[in-house]
């Protein structure tokens, strides 16, 4: 459901018979380095994407947010804003 929450999130659905690459280390290094020369806009919309996926069952864990931290590092663009903002009482 992640999954199809992130790529919904782009405006995509998975394709039929899609799998993970065996060697997913190597792929996703590779799909990184391709992603970092997106454009600013794209990489932010990925960044927006991994978070809704991260958030489709409206909790998000502490290895969830370092993830979601280490893909916008790599990816060069801040972590979108999805967590509520809260004023402190004056």
């Amino acid at each position: 459901r992640a999954l199809d929450t992130g790529l919904a999130a782009l405006g995509m659905v998975l394709p039929d018979g899609a799998a993970p690459p065996a060697d997913w280390v190597t792929a996703t290094d590779a799909a990184l380095a391709a992603l970092r020369n997106c454009t600013p806009i794209a990489r932010g919309r990925l960044a927006t994407a991994l978070a809704a996926a991260a958030l489709e069952d409206q909790h998000i864990t502490q290895p969830e947010s370092e993830l979601l931290r280490c893909f916008c590092a790599i990816l060069q663009c801040p972590l979108p804003p999805f967590l509520p903002y809260r004023t402190a009482a004056a």
